[in-house]
């Protein structure tokens, strides 16, 4: 009724010639304290319709072409037709004249993301000595951070994993059956703490993002030591990923103290301390792709086990665990090595033997070594140990 009256008497002013004024609850809000402001509801709605930006780091590794005319061809990039990214190079970045280049272009670009997906066109160009280069088609890859963060949209890649897309090319020149098309590495990520080679990730092929059962064998074989424990040893074996602080503990399912192998009672063995394990191989498996298996490291923690239980760290022995499977890959059997473990001042305290080996379908053959005394080499080891910390 009070807004009604309102446009009665506006519309009356105007009839007499008196200028028109804006009703007053249009523009302000009364009642309440005195003291309270005025509040603009044209302001209001500008903040509500703030969205938040939020930034990532795209890494992306232009890998290769396919079905392409043969000609010297090479990838420039830009984002929404705006921010353009060339070889560092120059047009000499390319895969040689070939119908299948390997490019292997790698590069970082800062992003903003709002409520809406970000993209990046790659132009492949024909590089040309006199004139401009030749356009050999372009193709288009939509960014779009986790779900979750931008109202429950699909997402195109996870920001803690590793995308390979194949991109199919388009605009330029027709050719009978031809479907040519470029594959691409990309990574999304808030920060560059955990940085996979996306070159040796697109050099594995479709298989290194797509998930795999990883079959995890560690047998611990003997343990020498320089110094003399307390007590008792106690040795740990975990796979830890860092970036995500997840620990798995390697040992067999039924296990509730699993991957650790209790109090080992050493015996003297010249100037050190030996201990033969007569346990079974630990077995894990775990479902991830050989992208985030690079992720993962191999932990062996050592600890000096003294009176009323109580541990005192020794030292620990991490390696990469893809590193490790490329090993066993490579030779086509488990691996037997000499872990030398060290304090967190890089003192070493000694060696860990260790049969290991990590598939997926087939296990690799055993190891083909023969060591007659585990004691003797495992000694000597340690001796060579105890010479660099003397020195």
């Amino acid at each position: 009724a009070a807004m009604a009256a309102a446009q009665v008497q506006q519309a009356a002013g105007e009839a007499m010639g008196a200028p028109a004024q804006q009703p007053s609850w249009l523009c302000s809000c009364e009642g309440g304290n005195d003291d309270d402001d005025e509040v603009d509801i044209f302001d209001l709605a500008d903040t509500l319709n703030q969205v938040e930006e939020v930034k990532y780091i795209l890494r992306a590794c232009v890998y290769s072409g396919e079905d392409l005319p043969e000609e010297d061809s090479y990838v420039v990039a830009s984002f929404d037709g705006k921010v353009k990214i060339v070889p560092k190079t120059g047009p000499r970045f390319s895969g040689g004249v070939s119908k299948r280049p390997i490019w292997n272009w790698s590069f970082e670009q800062e992003l903003t993301f709002t409520d809406s997906p970000r993209r990046m066109t790659l132009e492949v160009l024909g590089y040309r000595m006199v004139g401009s280069p030749a356009a050999l088609g372009s193709a288009v890859l939509t960014l779009r951070p986790e779900v979750g963060e931008f109202r429950q949209r699909k997402p195109v890649a996870q920001v803690d994993g590793v995308t390979r897309a194949v991109l199919p090319l388009k605009g330029g020149p027709r050719r009978f059956r031809a479907k040519p098309h470029v594959t691409v590495v990309y990574h999304l990520v808030k920060t560059k703490d955990f940085a996979p080679p996306l070159g040796a990730i697109a050099t594995m092929g479709p298989s290194a993002v797509e998930k795999e059962t990883w079959n995890i064998e560690l047998k611990l074989v003997a343990l020498g030591l320089v110094d003399q424990p307390t007590k008792g040893v106690r040795v740990e074996a975990k796979l830890r990923r860092p970036l995500f602080q997840q620990i798995k503990a390697i040992g067999p399912h039924n296990d509730k103290e699993a991957g650790k192998t209790g109090e080992l009672k050493l015996k003297k063995s010249g100037d050190a301390y030996f201990y033969k394990f007569e346990g079974n191989k630990f077995l894990m498996k775990f479902a991830c792709s050989e992208a985030v298996l690079m992720e993962h490291l191999l932990e062996l923690s050592v600890f000096d086990v003294g009176e009323k239980d109580y541990s005192k760290y020794l030292g620990r022995f991490r390696e990469d665990l893809h590193g490790l499977y490329s090993t066993c890959k490579t030779v086509g059997e488990e691996m037997c090595f000499d872990a030398c473990f060290y304090t967190s001042e890089n003192k070493p305290m000694g060696v860990v033997r260790v049969e290991f080996d990590i598939y997926t379908s087939r296990r690799h053959d055993d190891f083909k070594g023969i060591d007659t005394n585990v004691e003797e080499s495992v000694m000597e080891a340690v001796q060579e140990l105890n010479k660099r910390r003397r020195v």
